[in-house]
């Protein structure tokens, strides 16, 4: 059976804060680290005006000092008196982030690589820059080259990777990334990381791989946040066909927060998806006493008590979503539960009802149905006839009813007449011409009973 799960899918939102905004620390030996006594200084003065939050007085320092470069340099050109080095870049781009410019800030950080690609704070704040500037393909590169560069190796720079991927739905390289962090540095993985491992793994259709971390979020995480996990660890457990698993879990949920609707409707859904839908009956409804019912929950629980031969209660529901929003199928359905209840009447009442919004076939062809067998003839005929007449069902169909019922009234006329109707069209000839037969059979027996009478009166 088809199930609807009541859940919403959503990818977590990643916030990045990197740590490497500051003003990289001067070295101890300038001359160990090749930096020009010039580079020093700007440094020095740049690293004041930074202190005490005068961020345009910083850059117009450094920029100031690169507007005595020759013209036309770029970075990696030789450059004796460090405009462009990599230091200066780099505090620069600190500056334009600071001022929340990452388009401005990612074209030092990348001069700053170019003049020293194992430079890996300058590799981190590029990928802060591509991430804030939603490049996130970008971001994620950044992040595995500050990673290569790094001696510390952080496990922290992989999530970011990979977090970086998912945002632009790269799923093979986040996939890539995440197997590296979770092979090589397991014991590290933070709680958090784990929601977007999860995630990952149920994108990629890895869903036993997805179950641990979905086990662990649902136990150790809280409020909406757990509430959001539960349910998609019992939605993984209905993919994976673990129905004994989704069960238990269900009932956990229940057990937990039996005030909360949402796990009454996911124990009637294991319920339904294992075809025991009169034992999901219950928790359904007991759903619907802590929440108020949406209409199509209040339409699925009409048609469940119907099913299940519950139709008192099904009449209800029916009612309520017919007062929510009318619809040909709910009309249909109640007047189907009053059917089972043996009260035609109240069925053809609700039939009237539903014509006036849905003249159409289908209610017209039951009302007709219910006329008939409660041996309303006369009034089934003028319904048969009024349907042939405006088209609702095809002309012969609705012609032969008409002649049924027409002959069931002792409309003799009117039965001849809408037999010979009927006859003219090729799927109902056969059954016109039979009873067209039987009615001539009829008139004759008549002629002759008649015509005995009054030779008997005669005769007398």
């Amino acid at each position: 059976m088809n199930l609807t799960f009541f859940f919403t899918r959503k990818i977590i939102i990643f916030s990045l804060t990197i740590i490497c905004l500051i003003s990289f620390p001067l070295p101890v030996s300038a001359k160990k680290n090749h930096i020009p006594h010039k580079v020093t200084v700007v440094l020095l003065k740049m690293r004041g005006y930074m202190e005490t939050g005068e961020i345009l007085k910083a850059i117009k320092v450094i920029e100031d000092f690169q507007a005595r470069q020759p013209m036309g340099m770029k970075p990696g050109d030789p450059d004796t008196k460090g405009y462009q080095h990599h230091f200066i870049n780099f505090n620069l781009g600190n500056c334009y982030l600071r001022l929340n410019k990452p388009l401005k800030a990612a074209q030092h950080y990348k001069a700053a690589v170019h003049v020293k690609p194992d430079f890996y704070p300058a590799w981190l704040n590029l990928a802060k820059c591509y991430y804030d500037l939603e490049r996130y393909t970008d971001a994620g590169n950044s992040f595995l080259k500050a990673f290569k560069v790094s001696e510390k190796k952080e496990p922290e720079i992989l999530y970011y990777a990979a977090a970086s991927f998912m945002a632009d739905e790269k799923k093979t390289e986040a996939l890539k990334v995440v197997n590296r962090l979770v092979s090589e540095y397991n014991n590290d993985i933070k709680l958090q990381w784990k929601k977007l491992i999860a995630q990952l793994y149920i994108i990629c259709n890895k869903h036993f791989l997805a179950l641990p971390y979905l086990k662990e979020l649902s136990e150790n995480l809280t409020g909406k946040e757990k509430k959001y996990w539960q349910e998609l660890l019992f939605h993984e457990y209905i993919t994976l066909n673990m129905k004994k698993e989704a069960f238990v879990h269900a009932k956990k949920l229940v057990q937990e927060d039996p005030i909360d609707p949402k796990w009454w409707k996911i124990l009637s859904q294991i319920y339904f998806y294992n075809d025991k839908y009169e034992d999901g009956l219950a928790p359904l409804t007991i759903c619907t006493y802590l929440k108020p019912a949406s209409f199509q929950e209040k339409k699925f629980m009409g048609d469940l008590c119907l099913s299940l031969g519950i139709p008192i209660k099904s009449i209800d529901y029916y009612k309520d979503s017919i007062k929510e929003k009318k619809t040909i199928h709910l009309y249909e359905r109640l007047a189907h539960a009053y059917l089972a209840l043996y009260e035609p009447e109240k069925a053809l009442n609700v039939l009237e009802k539903g014509l006036k919004h849905f003249p159409e076939k289908k209610l017209y062809k039951l009302k007709g149905q219910i006329l008939l067998e409660n041996e309303k003839y006369e009034e089934a005929m003028v319904l048969y006839e009024k349907m042939a007449k405006e088209k609702i069902t095809p002309h012969g169909e609705a012609w032969l009813m008409a002649g049924y019922a027409a002959f069931n009234s002792d409309n003799i006329i009117k039965a001849k007449y809408n037999f010979t109707k009927a006859s003219k069209y090729n799927k109902q000839k056969k059954r016109a011409i039979k009873a067209l037969l039987q009615v001539n059979r009829y008139l004759e027996s008549r002629k002759i009973k008649t015509e005995n009478s009054e030779q008997g009166v005669k005769h007398d």
